[in-house]
């Protein structure tokens, strides 16, 4: 296969180009990390059932993210002729990850075991909600639930303790972080002459390590996550979100030096000779009244003459951001147009740039995959011949 081949599964020059990932994933964990690795060059194969991964549809938005820049077949495992499928996939990949609970991944051949007994040194990525192992192993887990679990909403919730629900799925994203590195690592690990091992990513764990900050000392007592202000505005006077004239914008006066600068900056003598960490409510009001005077632009402008970091709150941070040139240039956003020039998409751009690579990607990669677009071409590729994939596709076996 060339690049003049023109599909997505081909890429440019990047890190990962040539790797095959065969990827079983549904919902945003599992998904996601197949995305960066195909930002990376990965060829990422995506299999779903007859039905759609569940986020097809009405979900379109988390969907889209975590499944842009593949190929997608759909396939009937259990049918007739379905597993056989699975095992010629299984020699094309050097990767496989899902995100099935224990025990649902052997009924459908695609555990860590099996796959290996197929194909020695193979990676196999399996994400689940609290781990391989334990009580809680076998049940359903989702972002919602996690963050619960293990304290975030606590932690969002400020001075009155009132949980506070924090509608970005960090848990789920930063999982498929965590898978993706994990693949990365399970590949070095296997070129360096070693066995690839196998990677278990879980919600739980990713959850419990965005909490890293928080230690238990001997006698019981936890410190190390600071307490939002009970306006859930900030930690502090000095970190926090203020109210302006025509907007808000946030500040991290952090330090000392940097807390006198942000009092002189607003000519405010009283609070400037007093240490940040004796800043209370008076000082956070008098801070608040200086800046309520001044428009965000001004506010911000002054602030960053002084020294002072300060950036405006974007009342809509996507439209802003993902138009931004400074964004696009810098590879966060990226800008698909079509042929006459007309912008049909902007997107979040890679995770990671490289210096001898482009920032930018592709109209291939911002490709978000129709249900069994690619069935008959991946097919193809595994050695199936027209009639055979015709004659699945009439016993319903793939579409």
């Amino acid at each position: 296969m060339t690049a003049a081949d023109g599909h997505v599964g081909v890429k440019d020059g990047r890190p990962l180009a040539g790797v095959r990932v065969l990827e079983f994933g549904h919902f945003v964990a599992g998904p996601f990390a197949g995305t960066l690795l195909s930002d990376l060059g990965a060829d990422v194969v995506k299999i779903e059932p007859l039905t759609g991964d569940a986020l097809r549809g009405e979900n379109a938005a988390p969907f889209m993210s975590a499944n842009r820049g593949k190929r997608a077949i759909a396939l009937d495992i259990k049918a007739d002729g379905g597993a056989g499928i699975v095992e010629a996939a299984t020699q094309w990949a050097d990767v496989v990850t899902h995100n099935f609970r224990p025990g649902v991944d052997k009924r459908l051949g695609i555990d860590a075991a099996t796959l290996r007994a197929r194909k020695p040194g193979i990676v196999v990525v399996q994400s689940t909600a609290y781990g391989p192992d334990g009580p809680k192993a076998a049940l359903p887990g989702f972002d919602t639930l996690l963050q619960g679990l293990a304290g975030h909403f606590v932690q969002a919730g400020g001075d009155e303790t009132r949980p506070l629900a924090y509608r970005f799925s960090h848990v789920d994203y930063a999982s498929g972080m965590m898978g993706a590195l994990g693949v990365v690592s399970a590949l070095y690990a296997g070129r360096r002459g070693g066995t690839a091992p196998s990677v278990n990513v879980s919600l739980m764990n990713t959850a419990v390590f965005m909490l890293s900050q928080l230690v238990r000392e001997a006698d019981g007592q936890f410190h190390g996550l600071p307490t939002l202000s009970e306006d859930r505005t900030g930690f502090s006077p000095a970190e926090s979100l203020y109210r302006a004239a025509d907007g808000w914008l946030a500040v991290a006066a952090l330090g000392e030096p940097a807390g006198r600068r942000l009092a002189e900056a607003l000519d405010l003598p009283r609070v400037a000779e007093l240490p940040t960490s004796q800043w209370g409510e008076r000082e956070k009001q008098e801070i608040g009244e200086a800046i309520s005077r001044q428009t965000v632009q001004a506010a911000v402008g002054s602030l960053r003459q002084s020294g002072v970091w300060a950036e405006p709150v974007q009342t809509e941070p996507v439209p802003a951001l993902m138009s931004d040139e400074g964004m696009v240039a810098a590879g966060t956003a990226f800008v698909v147009g079509s042929a006459d020039g007309a912008v049909q998409r902007s997107q979040p751009g890679r995770i990671a740039s490289f210096r001898r690579l482009s920032n930018q990607l592709t109209a291939a990669d911002a490709h978000v995959p129709e249900l069994g677009e690619h069935t008959r071409e991946f097919l193809a590729e595994l050695g199936y011949g027209p009639a055979d994939i015709d004659d699945l596709v009439a016993r319903g076996v793939v579409r």
